[in-house]
Formats: C-alpha cells, sequence, structure tokens
C-alpha cells in the first residue's frame, strides 16, 4: 500500500506487517511467518507495547490469532533488501493497494524465483 501523508517508518512497517496477515487471511493461509528488518515493531508486537501506532499492533495481535500459527521475526536488511527494493517500487505507483500475483513487470533488481514462488 502507498499511503499519503504517512512518513514514520515505524507506523508504515506496522501498516505492512497488518496487510500482510490480512493477505494472508485472503489467501486462505493458516499458518505464517512475518519477517521486518524494523525491530522496534517486531518487538511491539511481541510485547503488545503502546507506541504511537499501538491501535495497529493492537489490531495485528487479534488479527494473529485467527491463524493456526503465526510467528513475527526480526530480519536484518541485508537480508531482506528484495522487499526493501519492492516497497521502493511501490511508491511510484501512486496512492493505493498495489498485488502482484504473477510477474509484475520490470523487476530485474528481485530475483524472480521471490517474484513468481
Amino acid at each position: 500500500i502507498v499511503f499519503r501523508g504517512i512518513i514514520n517508518p515505524t507506523t508504515l512497517e506496522a501498516l505492512a506487517v497488518r496487510e500482510a496477515l490480512a493477505l494472508a487471511e485472503d489467501w486462505n493461509i493458516s499458518a505464517l511467518q512475518v519477517a521486518s528488518d524494523c525491530s522496534v515493531v517486531i518487538d511491539d508486537i511481541k510485547r503488545n507495547n503502546e507506541a504511537e501506532y499501538g491501535a495497529i499492533v493492537q489490531e495485528i495481535r487479534e488479527y494473529a490469532k485467527s491463524f493456526v500459527s503465526c510467528n513475527f521475526v526480526h530480519e536484518f536488511r541485508s537480508s531482506n533488501f528484495e522487499a526493501h527494493n519492492l516497497a521502493r517500487y511501490a511508491l511510484g505507483r501512486g496512492l493505493g493497494r498495489h498485488v502482484w500475483l504473477g510477474y509484475p513487470g520490470d523487476l530485474s533488481f528481485v530475483p524472480v524465483t521471490m517474484v513468481t514462488s
């Protein structure tokens, strides 16, 4: 999702985690692991911290209960560059939701196995 007016990185990351859960639910996935390179957001979700985006954290925690298994893990950006590049690419797509269910076009910087798997 490309949001207008939200520039706080941790809030945006929390929104991305929430959207990951929504997508997993739409695809009827029962067990998942959500990785983020933002350790603050992962810690806030795990510890139920009331950050400035506490309402989003609460929504994530409630959403997670609907899965058989739902784990949140921190992943260093050095091993998360594909997701970072996809997010940067999405910024040029304009406001709204952008979901690729096949090959998303010219994303030569993203390994094909990640895009099409």
